[in-house]
C-alpha cells in the first residue's frame, strides 16, 4: 500500500477492482455509525449526497406509481475512481458493485427502496402518465449545503482556465429552475449567476450556471473536503488525480 499527501487531503489506494475500495476519501467517508441502512431513513450525510446527485447525472426510477424508488448512475469511461468512490458511499443500498460495460462506460444502480420515494417526488413532476420530467426542487433553497453543491460540481462543474472560472452545465433545467438553483448557490455565499449556453436541438434556450474569478478561493474552501481528489479539476485545484479526468460536462 502507498500513501499520497495532497494538501489536507489524505487518500490510500487498493487493488484496482471494483470489490475494493479506490483512492477513497477519508475526510468525506461516513463512519459506519452515519451510514443509514436500507430500512432506516437517510441520514443527513447520506441524504446531502443524493440530493447533489442527483442534481447531476443521478436518476431516480420508478417502475410504477405505487412502486419504490431506484437510484441510478452511467459514468464515462474515465472516471473508474470516480464511479469506484460514489459506490464505496452508498454501497449499502446495492446488491452489486460497479459494472463495466462493453462501451467501457461505469453503471452503478441501486435496488428499489422505500427510503427514495421522498427524492424521487421532490426531484420529479409527472409531465404525461408514466413520464416524469427531472426539476430543481422547490425547496432548494433548504437543501442546499456544501456537501450537496460540491456532489453537483462533481457531476457537472467545470473550469475555464480562460476565464478563470466554474460553470455548472444544468442544460436539462429550465430557466427558473437554474435561477432557483443559483440562488441557494448565491445564499451559500458564492455568488452564482445564470448565463444561456446554447440553443437545444428543439430551438430552446439552454442554460449553465456561473461562478466568477472573484469567488472561486471561496467556492474551493466551501467543497474541496467533500469532492474525490480525481474531480477537483473540476473547480480549479489540481491534484495526482486530475489528469485521469479531462472530459468536460458539456461534450457529454
Amino acid at each position: 500500500m502507498s500513501w499520497v499527501k495532497l494538501q489536507r487531503y489524505k487518500y490510500y489506494y487498493t487493488n484496482m477492482t471494483f470489490t475494493t475500495t479506490l483512492w477513497r476519501n477519508l475526510r468525506a467517508t461516513p463512519s459506519l455509525e452515519t451510514v443509514s441502512t436500507r430500512n432506516e431513513a437517510l441520514s443527513i450525510f447520506i441524504k446531502q449526497i443524493l440530493i447533489g446527485q442527483l442534481l447531476g447525472d443521478c436518476c431516480a426510477t420508478k417502475s410504477s406509481s405505487t412502486s419504490n424508488t431506484r437510484l441510478e448512475w452511467s459514468f464515462g469511461a474515465p472516471y473508474m475512481l470516480y464511479a469506484s468512490w460514489v459506490y464505496s458511499l452508498i454501497s449499502v443500498f446495492c446488491n452489486t458493485p460497479v459494472r463495466i460495460l462493453v462501451s467501457g462506460q461505469y453503471r452503478l444502480k441501486t435496488v428499489s427502496l422505500s427510503v427514495f420515494n421522498e427524492l424521487h417526488e421532490i426531484f420529479y413532476i409527472s409531465s404525461a402518465p408514466g413520464v416524469f420530467t427531472k426539476i430543481v426542487p422547490t425547496a432548494i433553497m433548504e437543501l442546499i449545503t456544501p456537501i450537496v453543491l460540491a456532489h453537483l460540481l462533481i457531476g457537472d462543474g467545470s473550469y475555464s482556465r480562460n476565464e478563470g472560472c466554474v460553470f455548472i452545465y444544468t442544460n436539462a433545467f429550465s430557466h427558473s429552475d437554474c435561477v432557483r438553483l443559483a440562488e441557494s448557490i448565491t445564499a451559500l455565499g458564492v455568488k452564482t449567476t445564470v448565463r444561456v449556453d446554447r440553443t437545444g436541438k428543439d430551438g430552446c434556450k439552454q442554460y449553465k450556471l456561473a461562478i466568477g474569478k472573484t469567488q472561486i478561493s471561496k467556492l474551493q474552501s466551501l467543497v474541496a473536503d467533500h469532492m474525490h481528489a480525481s474531480m477537483l479539476y473540476r473547480i480549479g485545484i489540481n491534484s495526482p488525480l486530475s489528469s485521469i479526468n479531462r472530459i468536460e460536462p458539456n461534450n457529454r
